[in-house]
This record gives structure tokens, C-alpha cells and sequence, in this order.
């Protein structure tokens, strides 16, 4: 973990990592990286959106490893190695090298080729009830509110077929419960 706002310099005084850092929630916190080759003031590498986090870890002269994730997922890392004197970018996990103005484009893709992944990865039914929970209909007729609840539109459902069928005069009956008010 880095400190908010810092800037880091490589122990042979080559290249500077500067953490340009925001708080997105409480007490979480993305530390977008830039890298810079310090002789020249030239950015190296810099992540495709302000939303990717990143650490450093320094190694032999000229090389250093960037770890990064991306804000809102965060548990998926991709970490790039960088070899200055050679020019060249490897991704973790790949056998090929790299131009380093490839890093950024290379980082891209192996995020968004985790989220495509996961995208089409068997999507949950959304009617599919939870492991654990109650069967369908449970709270209808699993509880006694439930059964009250179908009892009344049981009834409702009588009155209104007695109604279309005209077996149950309820226009009648209204109107001579209505003129009884009247006298």
C-alpha cells in the first residue's frame, strides 16, 4: 500500500512514480500511478482510466514491477513489468516482451478481457430462488397472512365472476340500498 499523494523515486534515481490518489468510499482509496523517467520528465506509462490503483515494487537497476487492479472490482490485479534499459513491458503470467508504449494498451486489455470473462460466465436466473431460501409461493401459502391474503382474493375473484355471470345482482342491490338512504 502506498501513502495518498506520493511520489516514489527508484533506488538507482531513474524513474519516479508519482500516486495521484482519491477517496472513493469511506476509507477506500485509488492510487493511479504515473510513471516517469526522471532525466527527462517524460511519462513512461501512465493506466487507461483514473479509476486503476496501482503499487510498485522496485527491482534491479532499470526494472520495476507496477501491480495494479481496478476500482470497482479491486480483486483482480495485473501486474506489468517494466525493463527500462531494454524498453520493453512483459504482463505477468506471459512469456512475451513488450514495447513499453504498448503497457497501457496491454493493461487495458487484460482488464477487459476479465470483466468479458466474467460477464459470460453463467449468469444467475433471476427468478432462481437463493440456496437456503423458502420455495416460490412459500409466503402465500406457507404462512397464515399468506393464506388470509388468498382467501380474500379468492373471494374477490367469486364476487366478480358472480357479477359478469349475473349471479349476483350487486347493481340491484346497490340501487336498493342506495334509494333506502334516500327515504
Amino acid at each position: 500500500m502506498v501513502e495518498p499523494d506520493s511520489t516514489h523515486t527508484s533506488p538507482d534515481g531513474r524513474i519516479v512514480i508519482q500516486y495521484a490518489s482519491e477517496e472513493m468510499r469511506m476509507s477506500l482509496w485509488v492510487d493511479n500511478p504515473r510513471v516517469i523517467e526522471a532525466a527527462t520528465g517524460r511519462t513512461i506509462f501512465k493506466p487507461h482510466s483514473s479509476l486503476v490503483s496501482g503499487e510498485h515494487e522496485w527491482g534491479e537497476d532499470g526494472q520495476f514491477s507496477l501491480l495494479m487492479r481496478e476500482y470497482p472490482d479491486g480483486t483482480f490485479w495485473v501486474r506489468l513489468h517494466f525493463d527500462i534499459d531494454a524498453g520493453t513491458v512483459r504482463v505477468d503470467g506471459e512469456e512475451d516482451a513488450h514495447p513499453i508504449a504498448s503497457a497501457q494498451r496491454l493493461a487495458a486489455a487484460r482488464f477487459r478481457r476479465h470483466k468479458m470473462s466474467n460477464a459470460l460466465a453463467t449468469p444467475k436466473a433471476i427468478f432462481m430462488p437463493d440456496a437456503g431460501s423458502p420455495p416460490p409461493l412459500y409466503h402465500l401459502w406457507g404462512t397464515f397472512w399468506g393464506r388470509v391474503n388468498l382467501a380474500f382474493i379468492a373471494v374477490l375473484i367469486a364476487v366478480m365472476i358472480g357479477m359478469y355471470m349475473d349471479w349476483l345482482p350487486l347493481d340491484m342491490w346497490v340501487s336498493r340500498w342506495l334509494d333506502s338512504l334516500e327515504h
